[in-house]
C-alpha cells in the first residue's frame, strides 16, 4: 500500500482481488529503508590549523551528512624566516614558518639583535653600537678610524673644538690627520692625532714650518719669540741663505733667523739694520759712518765717490772725519766723512785744499779770480801780513782773498797794488782822487 522511504516506514496488506478491499488484519508495516550514502566528498579542505568537512549524499534521497576532517597541522621549515627586521633602536623577530601555509608557527619566535653600524640621517650620519645607544659628543674611534660627533650623535664636519683642542673633519665626519689643509682662512697642519699644529713643525728631518696660535701656517718675515725668521711662500723655513723681499735684502743664519747688526759672511763684512735689511752706501752705525758697497760688503782702505762727494774709508770700514793723513798727504773730512776741497773754514781758520783734497802749504793759490796765500800749516792767511819784506792784506770777509786798490782798515785808508803789495811813500790816484801815502802806507786824500 505504501513504499517505505529512507526515513519513513511503508505498509502492505492483502487486497480483494475483486474489489480491492483490504482483508482485515492483513496490514503489515514495512520498515524504513534507511539512507544509502555514497562514499562522500571533501567539501571543506582542512588547513594546518582548522578542520575540514567531508559531505556524504544519500543515493536515494537528497539527504546529506558531514564528517569533520582533522586539521593537518603545520609542517615546519628547516630555517627561520624574518618576520620583522631589526632597526638600530628596535629588535626584530624571526620564526619557523610552515611550508604549507607559510605562516609562523607559534612558539618558534626568536629575537633579532639590534643593528650595529652607520645610519644615514639626512646630511649627517650616526653610529650605533648594537645596544640601542649611539656615539655622541666627542671623538670616537670606529674600526680604527676616528670620527667627531655632536651632542645629538650626528657626525660633524669642518673645524671643531673638543676638549679645548682644534680639529678638522671631512664631510663624512672622519678626522683629518697627518696632512696639510687649506681653506679661506689659511693653511694648517693636522697632526697624527688630528690636532691643529701650533708652533714649529719639523718634517722629513729637514723642512721646518711655523704655525701661529690659531694654527695658520706663516710665510714671509715672521717674528717668533723675539727673533725674526724668513719663511718661504710654501711655509718652509730658509736657512743660511740670502733672501729678497719687497725691495729689501736679508741674510739668514743656520737656524733661519734674520741677521741684524754686523755679520761676517763668506769672508766679507755686512751690516743689517734692526729690521734685517742689508744696508748699502753710507750707513751710520753708532757714532761712525761706514761705506757699504752695492752688494752690501764693507769697503776698507779705499776712496769712494758718491753723488760727486769723495770719501775715504779706513781700515775698519768707517769713514774718516777731521784731519787725516793718507799716503803722505793731509786731508780734511767733515763730520759726515765728505772730503773738503777749495777754501774751507775749519775751526776759526781757513785752509786751502786742492781739488784732490790734499792740503796746500806755503804757496800762493788762485781761485775764482782771487789770490790767496797759504802758510806752512796750510792755513789761508787773513788780515795784514808781511811776506818777503812787503805788506799784504788778505780780506777776512772774503775768506782771505788778497786785497788790491784802496782798502780801509781800522779807520785808515791803505792802497795795495795789483800785486797785492801795500804802497808807501808815494802819491797815488784812484778814481780821480789823489792820495798821499806815507811811510806806513797810510793814504791821505790831498785834492
Amino acid at each position: 500500500d505504501k513504499e517505505p522511504t529512507c526515513t519513513e516506514a511503508g505498509s502492505k496488506s492483502i487486497h480483494c482481488t475483486v474489489c480491492d478491499a483490504i482483508l482485515e488484519d492483513s496490514d503489515v508495516e514495512l520498515p524504513a529503508t534507511g539512507h544509502q550514502y555514497d562514499e562522500g566528498k571533501v567539501t571543506t579542505e582542512p588547513t594546518c590549523t582548522e578542520t575540514g568537512v567531508k559531505t556524504f549524499s544519500c543515493t536515494v534521497c537528497d539527504d546529506t551528512k558531514t564528517e569533520e576532517i582533522p586539521a593537518a597541522g603545520h609542517k615546519p621549515a628547516k630555517d627561520y624566516t624574518v618576520d620583522k627586521e631589526s632597526t638600530f633602536t628596535e629588535y626584530g623577530v624571526q620564526s619557523i614558518h610552515c611550508t604549507v601555509c607559510a605562516k609562523p608557527i607559534p612558539g618558534t619566535e626568536k629575537k633579532i639583535e639590534l643593528k650595529k653600524g652607520w645610519k644615514e640621517e639626512g646630511s649627517f650620519r650616526m653610529y650605533y653600537y648594537g645596544d640601542g645607544s649611539s656615539a655622541k659628543d666627542g671623538i670616537v674611534e670606529i674600526e680604527g678610524v676616528e670620527y667627531g660627533f655632536d651632542k645629538e650623535g650626528h657626525t660633524v664636519s669642518g673645524w671643531q673644538i673638543f676638549d679645548g683642542k682644534k680639529y678638522h673633519f671631512a664631510n663624512d665626519g672622519e678626522m683629518m690627520k697627518s696632512q696639510f689643509f687649506t681653506d679661506e682662512t689659511g693653511k694648517y697642519y693636522l697632526s697624527s692625532k688630528g690636532r691643529v699644529k701650533i708652533g714649529w713643525l719639523k718634517m722629513k728631518g729637514v723642512n721646518k714650518y711655523y704655525f701661529d696660535k690659531e694654527g695658520v701656517m706663516q710665510t714671509g718675515i715672521t717674528e717668533i719669540d723675539g727673533d725674526r725668521y724668513f719663511l718661504n711662500t710654501n711655509g718652509a723655513l730658509s736657512r743660511g741663505v740670502w733672501k729678497n723681499l719687497d725691495g729689501k735684502r736679508y741674510h739668514l743664519d743656520p737656524e733661519g733667523r734674520i741677521q741684524t747688526g754686523w755679520q761676517e759672511i763668506n769672508g766679507k763684512t755686512f751690516y743689517f739694520a734692526e729690521d734685517g735689511n742689508m744696508c748699502t752706501g753710507i750707513t751710520k752705525v753708532g757714532s761712525k759712518r761706514y761705506f757699504l758697497n752695492w752688494n752690501g760688503a764693507m769697503s776698507r782702505n779705499t776712496w769712494k765717490t758718491v753723488n760727486g762727494r769723495r770719501y775715504r774709508v779706513s781700515a775698519d770700514g768707517s769713514l774718516l772725519t777731521g784731519w787725516q793723513k793718507v799716503n803722505g798727504f793731509t786731508y780734511h773730512f767733515n763730520s759726515y766723512g765728505v772730503m773738503h776741497t777749495g777754501i774751507t773754514k775749519i775751526g776759526k781758520d781757513y785752509y786751502y785744499l786742492h781739488a784732490n783734497g790734499a792740503l796746500s802749504r806755503h804757496t800762493w793759490k788762485n781761485m775764482n779770480g782771487n789770490r790767496y796765500r797759504v802758510d806752512d800749516d796750510g792755513k789761508v792767511l787773513v788780515g795784514s801780513q808781511q811776506l818777503f819784506g812787503n805788506w799784504y792784506y788778505f780780506d777776512p770777509a772774503r775768506k782771505g782773498a788778497m786785497a788790491t786798490g784802496l782798502i780801509r782798515i781800522g779807520g785808515q785808508n791803505y792802497i795795495y797794488g795789483n800785486d797785492g803789495v801795500m804802497r808807501k811813500n808815494c802819491t797815488q790816484e784812484i778814481g780821480g782822487v789823489i792820495y798821499q801815502v806815507d811811510g806806513y802806507g797810510r793814504a791821505i786824500q790831498v785834492n
